[in-house]
């Protein structure tokens, strides 16, 4: 698990900005265009330059996950031609810190000239070879701290829609930002059993369940009963049509026999399914950053969501990153504390804000849910518009 990332020189981050006791589950909320994106991001360049090449001394800006454009784009406007852009992580697996800079605003990578791991500084040069960042002799194997890097998923904001047919992907683990490969992941995974210690956490979410006993254990039946929670009745199923190389999604709802289409259901049941199928494919140890979560789905499926959310994070050991504007997804976390099946600890609220020191607070939350200190702008909107109508 990742506890501390620092940024410098990124974007809005000038001078060395902390987010220090990151946690299984980190909720990034608040204004917009003050830097939720741009933490994610310090994530997502490192990752995407991995998958791109794990030989690498560049860290690409135009990448699968993200595409931020050139150097002039993404380096602090106040930082010299001199000083780098500096990722530092620090993990259960060691410390990496990622030194980059360019020699032109216009290009689209960053040459790597540092690395510093555990406290072990490198200094790179053109003919240094980098396996993971890290400077070691050709034919080692990848450092777990870059592989942590290398297993991050991500599933932005802007998702495929319903499609009456979905690609296929060449690895069956190559998650793609959009969602497009979810069907051919859930496709590949679908018999796959779920692990005991997760099916136990149902128990756990949802009192009076028993999954061993009386349903579907495997991948997609573990899915279904999410999207049941979510849309109450709802499930899902996934063929390959091998003369057209293309996979077929299909929703059953409620009372409803025959299987449809994504175009003819609600539009949330195909832009939630990738964060579904992504946290249910996270391996343990691995990260799900997720942008929006919310989008298109009714209060109750995203309270649902934050359970399922807290699910993967405490019983399938994925560290969870979500941008979001959902006070039910956020309440939907505190109910969880309340009742004890997650812990305080468990849930970091990151709260940017132009009006604070850094651009970012973190919200405190007791054992009993209670949040003390509720700043301008902290999902206030409703109460200041109550206080107009009432």
């Amino acid at each position: 698990m990742i506890h501390n990332i620092h940024i410098t020189n990124f974007k809005l981050y000038r001078n060395r900005v902390s987010f220090n006791e990151l946690s299984s589950i980190n909720v990034l909320t608040g204004v917009n265009g003050r830097g939720k994106s741009t933490l994610m991001q310090s994530m997502l360049l490192p990752s995407q330059s991995l998958l791109a090449s794990v030989w690498t001394n560049k860290i690409v800006l135009d990448g699968q996950y993200a595409k931020l454009g050139n150097m002039g784009d993404v380096k602090n406007e106040k930082a010299s031609v001199s000083e780098n852009i500096v990722f530092e992580f620090e993990s259960d697996l060691g410390q990496l810190v990622i030194c980059g800079n360019a020699e032109s605003n216009q290009a689209q990578e960053l040459v790597i000239s540092k690395v510093i791991v555990d406290g072990h500084t490198s200094t790179v040069d053109d003919s240094c070879m980098l396996r993971g960042f890290v400077p070691i002799s050709p034919g080692a194997d990848i450092p777990e701290l870059s592989e942590l890097l290398t297993s991050v998923r991500f599933i932005a904001a802007e998702r495929v829609g319903p499609k009456l047919n979905y690609r296929p992907v060449g690895d069956k683990d190559a998650m793609d930002c959009l969602g497009e490969y979810a069907p051919a992941i859930l496709y590949g995974h679908k018999d796959e059993p779920v692990c005991e210690k997760c099916l136990d956490g149902l128990v756990d979410i949802y009192p009076g369940t028993i999954p061993k006993d009386t349903d579907d254990n495997t991948l997609n039946g573990v899915l279904n009963f999410w999207l049941d929670k979510m849309f109450d009745g709802v499930s899902a199923s996934v063929d390959y049509v091998s003369n057209a190389n293309v996979y077929v999604l299909n929703f059953k709802t409620k009372g409803n026999i025959k299987e449809m289409k994504p175009t003819n259901v609600g539009f949330g049941f195909s832009y939630v399914l990738p964060i579904l199928v992504a946290g249910l494919t996270t391996k343990e140890g691995g990260a799900l950053l997720i942008e929006n979560p919310e989008a298109h789905l009714h209060p109750k499926a995203q309270s649902v969501l934050g359970k399922f959310l807290s699910w993967i994070a405490k019983y399938c050991g994925v560290q969870v990153f979500l941008e979001t504007h959902s006070e039910h997804i956020v309440n939907s976390f505190r109910v969880l504390v309340a009742q004890s099946v997650i812990s305080a600890s468990d849930v970091n609220i990151l709260f940017f804000d132009e009006s604070i020191a850094d651009g970012v607070q973190r919200i405190q939350m007791n054992d009993s849910a209670h949040i003390d200190s509720w700043p301008e702008n902290f999902f206030d909107q409703e109460e200041k518009d109550l206080d107009i109508l009432l």
